[in-house]
């Protein structure tokens, strides 16, 4: 007796990989904006007034300990005026030195915040992170699809400028003041990052980092080289 062939010959692997297709999207818990400026599967937006809604909701203790705001903007733009908490990250080399350190303390401690990136304009730089910083984590999820270490990540929609000027949440920056990239008094600071701008403009994920993967099919405690 022969037996009959099933229609569908796809393998099992693949058929699961697809079940799970999009489910990033479901634990997203920041009212995200309809229509962003930058349309990503890695990433969500967010709107100012939101952001501004959590932060003042929360003491700078509370809102820290959940989330990371991360100013993508060159030193002297951040050392301008920057959203009161965010750390600088101008640079994706630097993605991976802070949301995968080689200390399982401090991985655990940054992996349990929620990134919120953002730029000047959250055009380019912005993205550009946060993209990255998906890109670490797939790669060292890759025996573990679709679990991620961070499974929301955010940008700031259109930037540091509308926060500042548009939306007025000047009381929410630190210092109160506001300094973009081309302004003209740092015309020469900003030609000191013009290689990293050419360098990182081409594509974030032509830059090799070193992060280990999970070999296991399954999720396992993280395994790190190095100390605190």
């Amino acid at each position: 007796m022969t037996r009959k062939k099933s229609s569908d010959s796809t393998p099992v692997m693949l058929k699961k990989r697809r079940s799970f297709k999009n489910t990033t999207n479901k634990v997203y818990s920041l009212e995200t904006v309809s229509k962003p400026q930058v349309e990503s599967t890695a990433f969500k937006s967010v709107s100012g007034k939101v952001i501004a809604k959590l932060m003042n909701s929360m003491s700078e203790e509370e809102f820290s300990s959940k989330y990371v705001l991360v100013d993508c903007r060159y030193p002297y733009e951040y050392s301008g005026g920057h959203l009161r908490g965010a750390i600088n990250i101008f640079d994706t080399a630097q993605v991976a030195e802070v949301f995968f350190p080689p200390c399982e303390e401090l991985f655990r401690e940054i992996s349990l915040k929620i990134p919120i990136f953002y730029c000047e304009y959250s055009q380019k730089r912005g993205p550009t992170m946060a993209n990255k910083l998906r890109q670490l984590d797939r790669q060292r999820n890759v025996e573990n699809y679709p679990e991620v270490d961070y499974k929301e990540i955010y940008l700031l929609d259109r930037g540091y400028k509308k926060f500042f000027e548009v939306d007025n949440l000047v009381h929410l920056c630190e210092p109160q003041s506001y300094i973009s990239m081309s302004a003209t008094p740092h015309k020469e600071d900003l030609k000191h990052y013009h290689f990293h701008k050419s360098r990182s403009s081409d594509s974030f994920d032509s830059v090799t980092l070193e992060v280990q993967p999970l070999t296991d099919g399954r999720r396992i405690k993280h395994k790190f080289v190095g100390t605190c």
